[in-house]
């Protein structure tokens, strides 16, 4: 374990507490979204990945190398909700997750914020009822202001445009954390299913700290007109859209049709401006420095971030995809940041 997650579980008052996902191909965003949720106070962190080509695949395995997170491998030709699938079951199986007393499920491209005190996992979890075992919080939009070129810069401090603070129709998905307790059947991406017959009054909560409806108890992974009080679950859906071409060759992880101009035009939410991410940027920026401290990991990101650059270069020469690039920038007005509701 690294020294900076070692503190987190020497500082943590809720015991261990894991932060699980799936990745392919998202090498250039690694090194920030795990410098994030170390910030946020995560002691573990568990990724696992499947058919890399860009060099994910090298980037996790060196990061697991030193201690910073476990990578699992989950290669099997699998795409999709398949692949998500398996990857959870791989992840529960091991034996560092029956030593979890809180697990989160997070993708690459989702980023957790909580409101809570000192924004840290302690705060999030110390404002939980007694009793409560899982918690589900809705997805907060951020859209593309014109951004259309791939760069470094990090995503939580190029794409600070979003959707209001309230689960409206678009921002009605959740992610959820769940107790060690929770009677569990299956992991998935937004949420855990559970036994029928059980009585769950007061055991699993939305933001505002209120029941979920019955419900959802049951199933959907959807929760309306919530206020996002305690925390909200910052998502980059679109990113640049070069990225989001690339999304749209490899398809997306529920093994529907590759996200076309209507999916970039329905979640392109902008109406507001966020910057609440950015809370933890000094615990983040150290975290970021530990890891960039090796040599190995810096190739390892260098040479994904040229992949991608080789990739969106390759891929702007097919007819549908140079099409869909071009109905992009027609269609997406470039806003200053006088144009975005403070």
């Amino acid at each position: 374990m690294n020294e900076l997650l070692r503190r987190n579980l020497e500082t943590s008052r809720h015991g261990r507490v894991m932060v699980m996902s799936t990745m392919r191909n998202e090498g250039p965003f690694v090194l920030e979204w795990v410098s994030h949720y170390i910030a946020l106070g995560f002691t573990d962190i568990v990724v696992a990945f499947n058919d890399c080509t860009d060099g994910t695949d090298v980037l996790l395995t060196e990061l697991d190398r030193q201690g910073f997170i476990t990578a699992v491998r989950n290669d099997r030709g699998m795409r999709g909700g398949a692949a998500q699938a398996a990857a959870y079951r791989k992840i529960r199986a091991l034996p560092v997750s029956a030593e979890m007393d809180w697990t989160g499920v997070f993708d690459a491209d989702e980023f957790l914020v909580i409101h809570e005190g000192d924004g840290t996992t302690n705060a999030l979890l110390d404002a939980l009822p007694e009793g409560c075992q899982a918690l589900s919080l809705n997805w907060r939009l951020f859209g593309n202001t014109g951004q259309f070129d791939f760069t470094q810069e990090p995503l939580t401090e190029r794409f600070t445009a979003c959707g209001p603070p309230v689960a409206t129709k678009a921002q009605a998905g959740v992610k959820s954390f769940y107790h060690r307790n929770l009677p569990i059947h299956v992991v998935g991406p937004h949420r855990p299913r559970l036994p029928a017959g059980h009585d769950w009054n007061g055991i699993w909560l939305d933001a505002e700290l209120n029941q979920v409806p019955e419900q959802f108890l049951k199933t959907g992974w959807r929760l309306s007109n919530t206020q996002m009080k305690i925390a909200q679950v910052n998502h980059y859906m679109l990113r640049d859209a070069d990225t989001f071409m690339v999304k749209s060759w490899k398809g997306r992880a529920s093994n529907s049709a590759a996200p076309k101009i209507k999916y970039w035009r329905a979640f392109n939410e902008t109406s507001d401006q966020d910057h609440s991410v950015l809370r933890l940027k000094d615990r983040r920026a150290e975290a970021l420095a530990a890891m960039r401290s090796s040599r190995r990991v810096r190739l390892a990101h260098r040479e994904a971030v040229i992949s991608h650059r080789r990739l969106v270069k390759e891929l702007k020469r097919e007819p549908e995809l140079a099409q869909l690039m071009k109905e992009i920038r027609a269609k997406t007005p470039v806003l200053a940041t006088s144009d975005v509701a403070p």
